[in-house]
């Protein structure tokens, strides 16, 4: 998802100022956790328990007002991410899909100082991702795409209206594994 192309415009409720709350970027965030792999031959099933955290800066514009400077505003979030892959193992190669459940832990917002916001997170909510690896001895490392069911930013309320940015939430994801 192109995230920085995507804007909310708002209208306040008397009708005299447009504002538009845009995507800047998003961040990298910590992904740590930990896995079993249930094997019966070269096909595998795969949970895990992940804590993950993302950043998204964001642009906040009065652009009925153009002499007001927009503010730049951050959100963070962190999940509890619940993977169940799904695989097939073909020499050093993993081939994975599945399910994913996030559970919402908290966040930290800068909008909070737009007067008119609020947030309502699901507390739990899924995606399903692909992804592929390559594993040695002990050592694996994979790359996979994460779709949410979700749209971004739908936690967003804005002069008591919830709003979202159209599009699902989606990331790649690459990790590091060490089997002990």
């Amino acid at each position: 998802m192109d995230l920085a192309s995507k804007s909310i415009t708002v209208f306040s409720p008397e009708g005299l100022d447009q504002f538009a709350l845009s995507i800047e970027n998003a961040e990298l965030g910590l992904h740590l956790g930990i896995f079993t792999r249930l094997k019966i031959g070269s096909i595998f099933l795969q949970p895990e328990l992940i804590f993950n955290s993302n950043k998204v800066n964001y642009k906040w514009d009065n652009i009925s007002r153009t002499n007001d400077l927009p503010q730049f505003l951050s959100e963070s979030y962190n999940y509890l991410d619940m993977p169940i892959k799904l695989g097939i193992k073909k020499g050093i190669f993993a081939f994975h899909t599945g399910p994913v459940g996030h559970y919402f832990i908290n966040s930290s917002s800068e909008l909070w100082q737009i007067s008119e916001y609020g947030q309502k997170f699901d507390n739990f909510n899924w995606s399903w991702e692909l992804g592929i690896g390559i594993e040695f001895l002990f050592v694996k490392f994979d790359i996979r795409y994460d779709r949410n069911l979700n749209n971004f930013g739908d936690h967003i309320i804005l002069y008591g209206k919830q709003y979202d940015f159209g599009n699902a939430a989606s990331k790649w994801v690459a990790s590091a594994y060490l089997s002990i």
